[in-house]
């Protein structure tokens, strides 16, 4: 594998409320419109479920999460897909790597990547605050610092679902739809978020349960 991985930095693109907080796990605020009433029930409903202690993901990741969740098709210049590519590239130029090996790397990496060509039916929020006209490309330097994207595309290329569900990039994914659920006043915009979400988790539990298991 390619040098890529070192410590995470920053994508360049941040919402102000993460500036003045550094190391502040990126949550939705509460939306303050005509529907406080029916926040405030989301909240008070949340607040007896019990939340659990946010999640401090590197910059890259909240990104991504986020990105994914509004608009899959704007995701694809993210830390994680590029590193996916990068890291199945590294794989189909080692000489080391079977064939067979080669093959099957190649069939997860293109069901990963299908997820981010399409768009699901129906209008999204456009206010999202981490995807409203911003720009998500990510600068040659930041890539190569992704280390928790990298680490994804290497544990899902090379070893197995189980081990790639627990690595930052999908944890943070189902970090943001736990915020996105409490805090949208949009039925329709949660689930489409929501749909967005199964539609990456679905990748990890169909795995194909013939395809050798790397060491």
């Amino acid at each position: 594998m390619n040098a890529h991985e070192s410590e995470p930095t920053t994508t360049g693109n941040h919402h102000d409320t993460d500036e003045q907080h550094p190391g502040k796990t990126s949550v939705l605020p509460l939306p303050t419109d005509d529907h406080g009433d029916d926040v405030q029930a989301t909240r008070t409903l949340a607040e007896l479920l019990g939340e659990p202690e946010p999640i401090r993901h590197p910059d890259d990741v909240q990104w991504f999460a986020s990105t994914l969740l509004a608009h899959p098709g704007k995701a694809v210049q993210t830390a994680p897909v590029i590193a996916m590519v990068a890291e199945l590239l590294d794989i189909l130029r080692d000489n080391h790597v079977s064939d067979q090996q080669a093959h099957h790397a190649l069939r997860r990496a293109v069901r990963w990547l299908r997820i981010f060509t399409t768009e699901p039916p129906g209008p999204t929020n456009r206010h999202h605050p981490t995807t409203d006209g911003r720009n998500h490309a990510v600068s040659a330097t930041n890539l190569a610092t992704a280390a928790a994207s990298r680490q994804l595309a290497t544990i899902w290329l090379r070893g197995t679902p189980q081990a790639a569900i627990r690595t930052a990039p999908v944890v943070g994914v189902v970090d943001q739809l736990h915020a996105d659920l409490q805090y949208s006043t949009s039925i329709r915009d949660a689930q489409s978020r929501l749909r967005h979400a199964v539609a990456l988790l679905d990748v990890f539990v169909t795995d194909d349960q013939t395809a050798p298991q790397l060491q």
